[in-house]
């Protein structure tokens, strides 16, 4: 058994992937335990991630 290390573009990449897809479906298609590329997500999405301010608010009654 080994220890890697992944490199910060790395994970980022990973995160980028995960935008428009679901993480399961990116860990399946790297092999990548699902825990990382969550955790790898949610530590960049924020960067990746444009801020949005909502201009319309929609009320359904």
């Amino acid at each position: 058994m080994f220890n890697s290390i992944a490199t910060e573009s790395f994970q980022q990449w990973v995160a980028w992937l995960c935008i428009g897809k679901s993480i399961q479906e990116v860990t399946q298609w790297l092999c990548i335990a699902y825990t990382t590329v969550e955790r790898w997500f949610y530590q960049h999405a924020p960067v990746l991630l444009p801020e949005s301010s909502p201009t319309v608010i929609c009320v359904r009654l």
